[in-house]
């Protein structure tokens, strides 16, 4: 995602309104959602208290809110 943004506003070889960005968002919601299933558990049945754990489950959290919560925001 950050590398997508980069390409786009850095150094404008990409925009937005291709389908390159629908990919990239379709690969990264459920790699997020499968990181934090595996973070959860490892939090839970391994007792995991790492850092990049707790920042990974972060994250995750925080794209689930984003996808739920777009929604409300569309105005078309």
């Amino acid at each position: 995602m950050i590398v997508s943004v980069l390409l786009v506003k850095v150094f404008g070889l990409l925009n937005f309104n291709d389908h390159w960005w629908d990919v990239t968002c379709a690969v990264s919601f459920p790699a997020s959602i499968i990181a934090l299933v595996t973070g959860i558990l490892a939090v839970w049945v391994k007792k995991e208290r790492s850092v990049f754990v707790t920042i990974s489950i972060i994250v995750s959290i925080c794209t689930v809110l984003f996808i739920l919560l777009h929604s409300l925001f569309i105005n078309d």
